[in-house]
């Protein structure tokens, strides 16, 4: 993808310099529905990345609750893990293979430092006719890795935060999705849906995957769209990053997988193995 077209697209289509760490946070929600917002630091000093999760059980309040007086109800259902189709200890998808999702778009940074929050009617957060209510469920660390026009992959280092641990993916429900210009959406309140959250059992990023291999995926110059500790076991010769042709990046990218296969390496990627791979 040209830098070019990356100035155009959506913020989710930004590769974040690999070099700095990147914090979240995850709220439970209770404004029109019950939800989960995931909330992401990408670099840019004034906004967050977001993503709505549909992650909750039906039928989880016998009746809404509202007022200051709800605050207690809201918060004794948004913690407790029954509410819930997401491990909020694990990160597992539970009972299912993903999430529905929506994406935020620029969401105010503030939002990353909120524990608990409540709002009455007619604010930002609330409805016009009841109390909105939030709560801070999980917080870590990120890891921005490969994004396409219809797919964007995150990586949660284990042990740097709960409740997401290893890879997970956004992934358009339709096929024929295609972001669009980012002057689309200059609102702050703008959502774009169709999206499934995603946690694969292969935990190989994409970068390194065959399917990216055959389609010549490759990400700019400078960006590697790989886990930070796996990238520092990758030997100078094979850092396709580095390497400001395109078409050498793919090479160099292509003879790594190869050397990965030849020592049988692909199978610690699956399991996120990362402390197995030793390359000369």
């Amino acid at each position: 993808m040209s830098r070019n077209l990356e100035e155009l697209m959506s913020p989710f289509l930004i590769y974040p310099d690999p070099s700095r760490t990147y914090r979240y946070v995850l709220h439970a929600h209770l404004a029109a529905a019950l939800h989960l917002d995931l909330r992401m630091e990408f670099g840019n000093p004034r906004y967050l990345l977001g993503v709505t999760l549909f992650a909750q059980r039906p039928g989880v309040f016998k009746k809404r609750p509202d007022t200051k007086a709800g605050w207690k109800v809201f918060e004794e259902k948004a913690t407790s893990r029954s509410s819930w189709k997401l491990d909020l200890e694990t990160g597992e998808i539970i009972g299912q293979k993903s999430l529905g999702a929506t994406l935020k778009l620029l969401v105010p940074r503030p939002w990353l430092f909120v524990k608990k929050w409540m709002r009455p009617p007619g604010y930002i957060g609330s409805t016009k006719k009841h109390w909105g209510f939030m709560i801070r469920v999980g917080w870590g660390e990120v890891e921005h890795l490969s994004r396409k026009l219809d797919m964007i992959e995150l990586y949660f280092p284990p042990g740097k935060g709960k409740p997401f641990r290893g890879r997970y993916f956004l992934r358009a429900f339709d096929p024929k999705f295609r972001f669009v210009a980012a002057k689309e959406f200059e609102k702050e309140t703008a959502e774009v849906a169709g999206f499934l959250f995603i946690k694969p059992k292969d935990q190989t990023p994409y970068v390194l995957s065959s399917r990216a291999v055959k389609k010549g995926f490759i990400p700019p110059f400078g960006r590697h769209a790989l886990p930070k500790e796996l990238a520092r076991r990758i030997p100078s010769r094979l850092r396709y990053w580095t390497r400001k042709n395109e078409r050498e990046r793919c090479e160099v990218r292509d003879t790594l997988v190869n050397e990965l296969r030849k020592k049988r390496f692909m199978r610690f990627l699956f399991s996120g193995l990362w402390h197995k791979i030793a390359l000369d």
